[in-house]
């Protein structure tokens, strides 16, 4: 589901744009917690250093901490 849709849309993804150029997140391995629809993961260039994690895509805590392991991410 979209959440975002019209001026909404647009206000939100310059938020997210910037967040991205300020935190320099394109060199950073980023955990989004409660991510949702995974709209950071759209403005990040790598991908593979992305992981969402919302408890409405199943699995709670389980799934997170098993993709920490695979991952060896340090939280």
């Amino acid at each position: 589901m979209d959440y975002y849709t019209g001026i909404k849309k647009i206000y939100f993804n310059a938020i997210l744009r910037s967040i991205v150029k300020i935190g320099e997140l394109n060199n950073k391995k980023i955990l989004d917690f409660g991510c949702g629809t995974q709209e950071l993961k759209k403005f990040i260039k790598n991908k593979e250093n992305y992981i969402g994690y919302d408890i409405n895509t199943g699995g709670g805590i389980f799934v997170l901490i098993s993709i920490i392991l695979t991952r060896r991410i340090l939280i």
